[in-house]
């Protein structure tokens, strides 16, 4: 049996996000080899939204999530955007290069450290590492919230060990739903998984 531990939840982060609590924001969201696009709700001590809680589910020694907030853009599309636009008004200030594209609390964290110079007047490495902000956004996670806050658990008992979830060399034990170890993204798939396995369950019962 595997230990039951949040799933579909949130995480709690090392670094002081608090001036982002409230903010909502549209990002391509990755964790390891898994990604998540969706909206990201900003907490006082993390991060959590429908694609943050899909990732959970796949939560292990990954560290590290980041967050694309420009993803309809490539790096490279995105510095052609922006060229573009410095073109156009040669006397824009970085700060204002991406308003409007990102949230107003967003940008303000991410003008932090940078200049508020006329973007003809900087070093191409400062408008690159500016701009890697938005699409490279990373955050160290220290843990899930608790399993209070969560979906569902991951953990249980493996299905390798029933048998259409009779317990195999204890006749008429069962075991089912979230209490097995299968879990699967938001959706309504926990509750088809509950519904079905007792359906399942029922019928063998029944016989």
């Amino acid at each position: 049996m595997e230990k039951f531990t949040p799933a579909l939840v949130g995480f709690k982060v090392k670094e002081d996000i608090s001036s982002l609590f409230g903010v909502r924001a549209n990002a391509t969201v990755k964790l390891g080899d898994y990604s998540s696009k969706g909206e990201v709700m900003f907490k006082e001590d993390g991060v959590s939204g429908i694609c943050v809680m899909d990732l959970s589910v796949f939560y292990d020694k990954d560290k590290t999530i980041s967050f694309d907030f420009l993803d309809d853009y490539s790096f490279e599309m995105l510095k052609m955007v922006v060229n573009r636009k410095i073109k156009n008004d040669p006397y824009v200030h970085l700060h204002n290069l991406l308003f409007g594209s990102v949230n107003n609390k967003l940008l303000g964290m991410f003008n932090k450290g940078y200049p508020n110079s006329k973007v003809t007047t900087l070093d191409e490495d400062v408008l690159d590492s500016y701009l890697r902000q938005f699409k490279e956004f990373k955050l160290t996670i220290t843990n899930t919230y608790p399993i209070t806050n969560a979906h569902v658990a991951k953990g249980g008992i493996a299905l390798d060990e029933l048998n259409l979830f009779e317990v195999k060399n204890k006749p008429n034990m069962f075991i089912l739903g979230e209490a097995t170890d299968q879990v699967g993204i938001c959706g309504g798939f926990n509750l088809w998984y509950a519904f079905t396995s007792a359906l399942i369950v029922a019928d063998k019962i029944c016989k």
